[in-house]
């Protein structure tokens, strides 16, 4: 999920794949199709050793019927009957926008196990993973996990099996948290600092391998270039729907004055 870009020259395009790194959606993905990397990427911020991956998509679409809005997943994995989604968000949303965004997601996720002829019951748990590299809470933590809690009575948890995670890469771990080198390390990384320990080394050996591709630059030059084009054309639609609301304004003022 990147940030809305003006309208992109052919120069403009090479500087982007040239300045690339893990932070940016697209090469995230291609970084997450080496399945070793995706592995040690997911018990890194899982906090556990990840098993047996039984389903792994990057750039994954979700329409369950081509009526509603669906979404493109940065990350789907099946492991262990356990569904996850992990998204790499640089655009800054806020409180508000990030629990409605995650709301969305939720509702995607669980559609998704039921047109697979699940039932409700035997869904299977959903992990919904944000990787931030700004802190959308503002509370200064490197990490915050949410469940479904009774307000009523803190220590009970609903047991829906859904559970959010949204990393901050600007944030820190408390000393407690056993994997807080190792995140704080992959933080650093995402943030365009040199990597700091082995997994981070991987991660950029990885990443330079993707520059060297000429197909994934060609893949990354594309759809850079499709993003350019549709927020072009919904700039547009924005500025026609402006100036209609403003005519309409204009001709109500009118008529009161009448």
């Amino acid at each position: 999920m990147t940030e809305g870009k003006k309208k992109l020259t052919a120069e403009d395009l090479e500087i982007l794949w040239q300045n690339a790194g893990l932070a940016n959606d697209l090469m995230f993905r291609f970084v997450m199709e080496n399945p070793s990397l995706c592995r040690k990427t997911l018990s890194l911020l899982l906090g556990k050793q990840v098993g047996v991956i039984t389903e792994q998509q990057t750039q994954f679409s979700i329409e369950i019927d081509g009526r509603t809005k669906g979404i493109r997943l940065d990350l789907y994995v099946e492991v262990e009957g356990e569904m996850i989604d992990v998204e790499i968000q640089t655009v800054k949303l806020s409180k508000k926008e990030m629990g409605h965004r995650l709301r969305f997601y939720q509702s995607e996720l669980d559609q998704l196990g039921i047109s697979k002829g699940l039932k409700y019951k035997e869904l299977k748990k959903s992990i919904i993973i944000f990787i931030c590299t700004y802190d959308p809470f503002g509370k200064g933590a490197g990490r915050y996990t949410f469940e479904e809690t009774c307000q009523e009575q803190s220590s009970l948890i609903l047991d829906d099996g859904a559970t959010k995670i949204i990393y901050n890469t600007l944030g820190t771990l408390p000393e407690s948290d056993k994997n807080k080198i190792a995140i704080e390390n992959f933080f650093n990384y995402v943030n365009g600092e040199q990597p700091q320990d082995d997994f981070c080394k991987e991660l950029a050996e990885e990443v330079k391998k993707q520059h060297q591709s000429t197909k994934k630059k060609g893949d990354f030059l594309m759809w850079e270039q499709i993003i350019c084009e549709r927020e072009e054309a919904a700039a547009k639609e924005a500025a026609k729907i402006a100036a209609k609301e403003a005519t309409k304004e204009k001709a109500r003022a009118v008529a009161i004055e009448m």
